[in-house]
């Protein structure tokens, strides 16, 4: 079987076009029959560009969005698990991500790990 080419290095060097941003990550609880969440900020490096006409054809909300972009990155991004959320009882229940960058914030609206490649692309539309 052949090996899969690990792209990481190439996602962190900004000759090619690395910037930082942040991974917002909310986590919630329902505690005593009051929901409450925690948010945890996560410096990252990565490559975002604005989503194509053809990336967002591959999205069922991309005639309705504006101001998508694509972030490949070797971290971690998450998106929520509506399942997972509704049929959650007494555990903790992630929310999707948001990505802050240039000053502004972006909800995560898809994420597809490309892992045996070492990064992960998502997809995520302006806040507000």
């Amino acid at each position: 079987m052949p090996l899969q080419p690990d792209v990481t290095g190439l996602l962190l060097d900004p000759a090619l076009g690395a910037v930082q941003f942040t991974i917002i990550r909310s986590i919630g609880r329902w505690d005593h029959g009051r929901f409450s969440t925690e948010q945890t900020s996560l410096p990252c490096i990565g490559n975002i560009q604005p989503a194509t006409n053809r990336e967002l054809t591959q999205l069922p909300e991309g005639d309705k969005l504006h101001g998508v972009i694509v972030i490949r990155s070797p971290n971690p991004i998450y998106v929520s698990d509506e399942e997972y959320v509704a049929n959650a009882q007494d555990g903790d229940i992630r929310t999707s991500d948001e990505i802050n960058w240039r000053g502004d914030r972006y909800k995560v609206l898809s994420a597809f790990p490309w892992l045996d490649y070492g990064w992960i692309e998502a997809y995520a539309t302006k806040k507000g």
